[in-house]
C-alpha cells in the first residue's frame, strides 16, 4: 500500500492491546464475531479495553441478546466502558455512561457501492480517536460523526475510487451538513 505514491502520505495507525501493558484505550473490533477466534481470548481482551467497536450481528452473537440496547449493556460488563455498534445503513450506536447517542448514516440520494462502508466508518472512528486522543463522551461522539462521513464518501463510487479524489474540505463541507442534518430545537409541551 506504501508503494502507492498517493498513499504514503497517509499514517498507518494501529491499536491495540498487549498482554502485560495495562489497560488499552481502544479494541477495533470490525468483523469481531464472524471471524474465527476463541471466545475466552476475546473475553480476556474486552476485560482490558475501553471501548469496543463492532456490528449489530457481532453485538447479538457476543451478548446472546438479539436487543442492541440489552446486547450493549452485556457486553459493557465484559470490559469496555464504551460500546459502539454500526448498523450499516441505520447508522450506529453509542452506548457509554447510561447514555445513548445515535449517529444516523448520512442521506445520499446515490449509493454506487456499500462495500467497505463498515470499514471507512470505523477508521475514520478509530483514526479520529487516535488523532485526537479525546476517548470523553463528546470525543467518541465526534469520531462516530467523523467515521458516518468517511463512510458516506466510501459509498459513492467503486471501491477506494471516491477516496482518490476526496479532499479535507469536502469532508468539513460534509461534516458541516451532517451537524445541520441532527441539529434541532427541543418543542416546549
Amino acid at each position: 500500500m506504501k508503494a502507492d505514491p498517493d498513499l504514503r502520505r497517509i499514517p498507518v495507525v494501529v491499536v491495540s492491546v498487549v498482554a502485560g501493558e495495562g489497560r488499552g484505550s481502544l479494541l477495533g473490533a470490525v468483523d469481531l464475531v464472524t471471524k474465527p477466534f476463541e471466545r475466552e481470548d476475546l473475553l480476556r481482551v474486552l476485560r482490558r479495553v475501553n471501548m469496543v467497536l463492532l456490528n449489530d450481528e457481532e453485538a447479538r452473537q457476543l451478548s446472546g441478546r438479539d436487543n442492541l440496547p440489552a446486547a450493549a449493556r452485556i457486553i459493557q460488563g465484559m470490559g469496555p466502558t464504551a460500546v459502539v455498534i454500526k448498523r450499516g445503513d441505520a447508522g450506529a450506536l453509542l452506548f457509554a455512561q447510561g447514555e445513548v447517542f445515535a449517529a444516523p448514516a448520512f442521506p445520499l440520494e446515490k449509493v454506487e457501492d456499500p462495500t467497505g462502508a463498515g470499514d471507512s466508518f470505523a477508521g475514520g472512528c478509530m483514526g479520529w480517536l487516535a488523532r485526537t486522543g479525546d476517548f470523553s463522551d463528546n470525543g467518541i461522539r465526534n469520531a462516530m460523526v467523523f467515521g458516518t462521513v468517511l463512510a458516506s464518501f466510501a459509498v459513492e463510487d467503486f471501491s477506494l475510487d471516491r477516496f482518490r479524489s476526496l479532499d479535507a474540505a469536502a469532508i468539513r463541507d460534509r461534516c458541516a451538513a451532517f451537524a445541520r442534518l441532527v441539529r434541532y430545537t427541543p418543542a416546549s409541551f
